[in-house]
């Protein structure tokens, strides 16, 4: 049998920074950024002289990441307050001697075909029932999944075939998995249809620490557990079971085994270890009165007003095809009680920043990775960059101020729709305003002819850079006697305003433009600019505030 020992041997992708250390000699290599793949215990060791763990996708990404969460939690049975994390964040390393007794203990644990307890899998399972490693890997293509090469997909190399297998245990869609008795139906494994929050910083060391919340049992933090229970997947001997089960702690969470795999290696004609065929099988599911959105830190939830019985009232926030992530903000960094939770690990972000740990002023880019579904069916994956200022995290009316604009943005949006469907009408049914005119079909015609243009997709994709940079702008730190009332830059909330108008305008006259110019068409658009017109003046009148540009920051002009 194989070995493809996790621990030893390169398998994570890398970007080095420039001058990083040469991986095995010690000396800088070159100044130029490169890529290369690290071994759990070099990655461990030389976090802070590498710039990012990259995934061949999004999805990809952030399970490694949440990998590597988990094996510093148990490296350090910690961080068990912010006193201690402040000291490993100074200090720029973790103390080198407790990663590498840990590894060392259990380095069999991390063996990919390590024969009782190979990692990530289920050793009991029969590889002669098991099909094509097809359902392990997906790429970025109108469908995700190419189903023709399932019979005889690609082989898998050893470092590739443990990418996916633990993005695999992570996203995997529901469905019918491997028949053993009668019919084996798998929920959707936990981080589907989730937007997972990934703190950044300027190495992977910072970034790590940056999402490396509190783990102390004395303080059920981040949530009640048992410490001698809570262990990650390659510390537990009892054998993954298709049968529902509540997380024992966080640790547990973070490399929760929703299915049972048996990979089987075989030798290629170069006499490489390769990977073609696999079993996969329901594991552990979360039973249905299971509440993820007090456990699972990185993913911000919505709680629904009226949830059926047999369902949790709260939803993790998700990823929409047809809406940037950044529309939702507030959701993202904001927690109101009974109604959303933003992702926990901000909360630990902004007791750090109490303890001064961390900075206040401290701005930080958040990146949120997802994998949308509809029931078993891929969609898309996405990986969208958020500038977060610690300053949102405690301070309410700045997010009050941010939600306004929010708010406002939609509000314009809206009246274009509108507008949009107002030159619709008028383009299909020219005297419909007439005595005994008609009035074209709203369903079958009307809106489908609004939605051709491409006008409110243009609009939408103009303000995500002048949003962001309003996020920057927007608090303005003010000492004040009791050092910490902010005041707000009113011309920023101006600039913003003014974005939206011209927007809204490029974005109608982008309909106009692509008529034909007719008489037909002319009249129809002169006569729909008007409503338009018409809309945006009560915008302007209801969000004056915002669109007056007789202030400027901190005050009247």
């Amino acid at each position: 049998m194989p070995s493809f020992n996790l621990v030893n041997t390169e398998w994570l992708p890398c970007l080095l920074l420039p001058s990083a250390l040469d991986r095995n000699s010690g000396i800088a290599v070159d100044s130029i950024a490169t890529t290369q793949q690290f071994s759990l215990k070099q990655v461990l060791l030389h976090a802070s002289q590498i710039r990012e763990l990259i995934g061949e996708s999004p999805p990809m990404t952030i399970a490694l990441h949440r990998l590597l969460l988990a094996v510093l939690h148990r490296c350090l049975n910690g961080p068990r307050d912010s006193k201690e994390w402040a000291h490993m964040w100074r200090s720029q390393t973790w103390d080198i001697e407790r990663p590498t007794a840990y590894l060392t203990r259990w380095s069999e644990r991390f063996d990919l075909f390590h024969e009782q307890f190979p990692f990530y899998q289920t050793a009991a399972l029969d590889v002669g029932r098991g099909g094509t490693v097809a359902q392990l890997y997906f790429k970025e293509s109108a469908t995700l999944f190419d189903h023709a090469l399932d019979d005889d997909p690609p082989p898998l190399s050893q470092a590739a075939v443990a990418r996916f297998l633990i993005t695999f245990q992570s996203f995997d869609v529901g469905g019918i998995k491997t028949a053993e008795r009668d019919k084996d139906f798998a929920k959707a494994s936990p981080l589907v249809q989730s937007a997972i929050g990934l703190v950044k910083g300027q190495n992977l060391f910072e970034t790590l620490m940056l999402n490396l919340h509190k783990y102390n049992a004395e303080d059920s933090e981040p949530f009640e557990f048992a410490p001698d229970k809570d262990l990650p997947a390659w510390e537990r001997s009892e054998a993954t079971k298709p049968v529902d089960r509540y997380p024992d702690g966080y640790v547990d969470l973070l490399t929760w085994q929703s299915r049972r795999i048996r990979l089987q290696p075989e030798v290629d004609q170069n006499g490489q270890v390769v990977v073609k065929r696999a079993v996969m099988m329901k594991g552990y599911q979360f039973p249905d009165s299971f509440q993820r959105y007090n456990k699972e830190l990185m993913v911000p939830f919505r709680k629904i007003l009226k949830a059926k019985a047999n369902e949790s009232p709260w939803f993790a926030v998700g990823f929409n095809e047809d809406k940037a992530l950044w529309r939702d903000s507030l959701a993202l960094f904001q927690s109101v009680a009974e109604k959303q939770s933003r992702p926990r690990m901000l909360d630990w972000l902004h007791d750090l920043a109490n303890e001064r740990a961390i900075n206040r002023a401290t701005i930080l880019p958040i990146d949120f990775f997802g994998f949308a579904v509809d029931r078993a069916k891929p969609l898309f994956w996405r990986h969208e960059r958020l500038i977060l200022p610690l300053a949102y995290l405690d301070n309410p009316e700045l997010l009050t101020t941010l939600g306004e604009a929010l708010t406002v943005a939609e509000a314009v949006a809206e009246a274009l729709r509108d507008s949009l469907k107002a030159l619709a009408r008028l383009l299909l049914s020219p005297q419909m305003d007439e005595p005994n005119g008609r009035k074209p079909d709203e369903r079958k015609d009307v809106t489908p002819l609004a939605d051709g243009f491409p006008s409110l997709s243009h609009y939408w994709s103009r303000l995500e850079l002048p949003f962001k940079h309003l996020m920057l702008a927007l608090p303005q730190e003010n000492q004040a006697a009791d050092g910490s009332t902010y005041i707000y830059d009113e011309k920023a909330l101006y600039e913003w305003a003014n974005t939206l108008d011209k927007a809204a305008k490029e974005s109608f006259q982008q309909a106009v433009n692509s008529l034909s110019g007719s008489a037909r068409d002319l009249k129809a658009s002169a006569k729909a600019e008007g409503y338009f017109n018409q809309r945006m003046g009560k915008i302007r009148k209801e969000y004056a505030y915002l669109f007056s540009s007789e202030k400027t920051a901190g005050g009247e002009a």
